[in-house]
């Protein structure tokens, strides 16, 4: 039943994410200033670069997350039909690994989407400035929409505590190995080797967390950074399969290896830091409020 919910919400929140960045992606090809449109200035560019690589990989995320579900769901039954043969065992094998997989790949998914669609829908309404805010587009809308998809079935901080149990017993590896499966990534071992730096810098992350003296504690306060980590890494490779089967695909790829890369280090290295303040000094740093205040 969660399986179910959580694609569905990915699928919503990807599909709110689309609507969104092709509101903005027309909008910034038709407006004009200084006597050019708008879509040609750097900053803009950049703006809905970010939105079309960020929407693509929640797509991604989503269809892969979908496919593992339907895997599930069709292995469940070939089981049960061949209970008492020699083949159930390896049914029950592939059974038990997509089983894993989703308990995962589910949350991740509808996590990821849901904070796309609201990173992208507000982009969106930056790309059309003050139009955007009004009810004359339906970006405004866009992204009120986008808002609900973090929150029912399970809010985003709610989707990481499904899923660290797995990227805590390392499955993201698992994942990445059975994406490459029946593709050729041979022109692709600089960035495969890319996301090995990244997986290796994780699995140190992973180990930190699990050592730390503080454990339940510190394993709670950085479980975002260690699955935004995992995410980073399992997109990187699906971006991989796709670019190996479009040429077009590659630049993505590129893109998503230097601007997301750089920022999952700087995450995992706050994983790794010890620093714990929100927690022992919270209420230093976030003291309540009084009426007086």
């Amino acid at each position: 039943l969660m399986n179910g919910a959580r694609v569905g919400i990915s699928a919503q929140a990807t599909g709110i994410g689309e609507a969104s960045y092709r509101a903005a992606r027309d909008y910034a090809a038709a407006r004009k200033q200084f006597g050019v449109t708008i879509d040609t200035f750097p900053a803009l560019r950049e703006l809905m670069s970010d939105m079309s690589v960020d929407l693509q990989a929640a797509r991604l995320l989503a269809y892969y997350g979908s496919k593992s579900v339907d895997l599930e769901n069709g292995l469940t039954k070939k089981f049960e039909s061949l209970k008492g043969t020699p083949e159930a065992m390896d049914v029950r094998k592939r059974l038990k690994l997509y089983t894993a997989f989703n308990k995962m790949l589910t949350p991740m998914s509808k996590y990821y989407a849901s904070e796309m669609s609201m990173r992208v829908s507000n982009g969106a309404i930056a790309v059309l400035g003050g139009s955007g805010y009004m009810k004359d587009y339906p970006v405004e809308r866009y992204m009120r929409d986008a808002r609900i998809t973090s929150i029912y079935e399970g809010t985003s901080q709610l989707q990481v505590v499904a899923a660290i149990a797995g990227v805590m017993a390392g499955l993201y590896k698992d994942v990445i190995a059975d994406i490459y499966t029946g593709i050729d990534t041979s022109a692709f071992e600089s960035e495969k080797a890319d996301i090995a730096k990244l997986v290796a810098e994780l699995d140190s992350a992973v180990e930190y967390v699990k050592a730390h003296p503080e454990g339940k504690v510190y394993h709670d306060l950085h479980a975002r950074q260690l699955v935004d980590g995992a995410i980073t890494a399992i997109n990187a490779a699906l971006f991989i399969r796709m670019a190996a089967k479009f040429e077009e695909k590659k630049p993505v790829l590129a893109y998503w290896l230097a601007t997301k890369f750089p920022t999952a280090y700087a995450e995992l290295a706050k994983a790794k830091s010890g620093y714990m303040a929100s927690v022992t000094d919270f209420e230093k740093i976030a003291p309540a409020v009084t009426l007086a205040d």
